[in-house]
């Protein structure tokens, strides 16, 4: 006659408790090892305009397309993949916009992250001939949140950007984001003179765990064929 140890079920009970620790902890090891998880929307259009609020996903899988300026805000992230290629479109305005722009605001606190590679870099290329104009603008602004030497940087009075915009404050070593192997297509001249941005990438007051690498600026010297 077998007899039963009565503290089998507890010894069991014991075991299948420290298991489920091992796998939660092994779990929350490979979060820790792989960073926070977050979670991004990929547009439904390929076009974007206006204002982007939320942690937002450009795949290389899909062409895009920016109309007019694309304002990343409300300290959202604007991740876009390798091998992306985006075109830049003029997005009209008030009054049909004397200055025809396009292109991307980051607000304070808001990030982009751009990481393409060596064989796949990021492309943002001019689509739309009204860009080619002397006074069209097209490019990238990314507002931080560091100190700025200047005391003051000429913003509000650009046609194309959006009113109460800052920039600056006490952080030093804040991130804006990561520009890394940028293929940027920029105009042909100068802007006219008037505080006017210049076409290409703007980072204002951005921290010092802000990445920028391999940017290449391209001067198109002919108009695309569209």
């Amino acid at each position: 006659m077998k007899t039963r140890n009565p503290y089998a079920p507890a010894w069991c009970a014991l075991a299948l408790a420290a298991m489920c620790c091992i796998l939660s902890c092994e779990k929350d090891d490979a979060v820790q090892q792989n960073g926070p998880l977050t979670i991004a929307t990929i547009p439904v259009s390929d076009t974007l305009s206006g204002f982007i609020t939320e942690n937002t996903l450009l795949t290389a899988r899909r062409d895009w397309r920016i109309k007019g300026i694309v304002y990343v805000m409300n300290e959202a992230t604007l991740e876009i993949d390798s091998g992306a290629v985006i075109g830049m479109m003029h997005g009209g305005g008030k009054e049909g916009n004397a200055y025809p722009a396009s292109g991307i605001v980051v607000f304070r606190g808001a990030k982009i992250v751009a990481k393409g590679d060596s064989a796949h870099p990021i492309i943002f290329r001019i689509t739309d001939s009204l860009l080619y104009r002397p006074d069209a603008w097209n490019g990238i602004i990314v507002l931080g949140k560091a100190p700025s030497a200047r005391t003051e940087i000429s913003i509000s009075h650009q046609p194309w950007i959006h009113a109460g915009m800052g920039y600056g404050g006490d952080f030093p070593d804040d991130s804006s984001g990561v520009l890394q192997h940028i293929r940027f297509e920029r105009n042909t001249t100068r802007m006219p003179a008037g505080n006017r941005f210049e076409s290409g990438i703007h980072l204002i007051s951005t921290g010092t765990r802000t990445q920028v690498k391999n940017v290449e600026m391209i001067i198109k010297k002919r108009r695309p064929l569209n």
